[in-house]
């Protein structure tokens, strides 16, 4: 009889684990999901407004995103300007 509650017990707790995982598994991958979505939508709605029509456009776009999203990168942008005097 004891043997008989510790088997039961056992098989809830294994059963109750893997449904458990497996929410875990699907909450996540329905967030994966939906962050791709935003990310396209945003992406998107980057190009309109920036009226990016071509492909090379988008990919150099998507190039500096990329650079700025990694931790190990380090982006610096400047400028140099040059005032012409005329001489009359």
């Amino acid at each position: 009889m004891v043997n008989a509650i510790n088997n039961n017990a056992t098989i809830i707790l294994q059963n109750a684990t893997s449904v458990a995982d497996m929410t875990v598994k699907v909450a996540q991958a329905d967030a994966l999901a939906t962050m791709s979505a935003a990310k396209n939508s945003g992406l998107l709605m980057l190009y309109d407004a920036l009226n990016m029509t071509r492909g090379d456009q988008k990919a150099r776009l998507d190039y500096v995103q990329s650079l700025l999203n990694n931790r190990a990168t380090s982006l610096h942008v400047g400028y140099q300007t040059r005032f012409l005097a005329s001489q009359e």
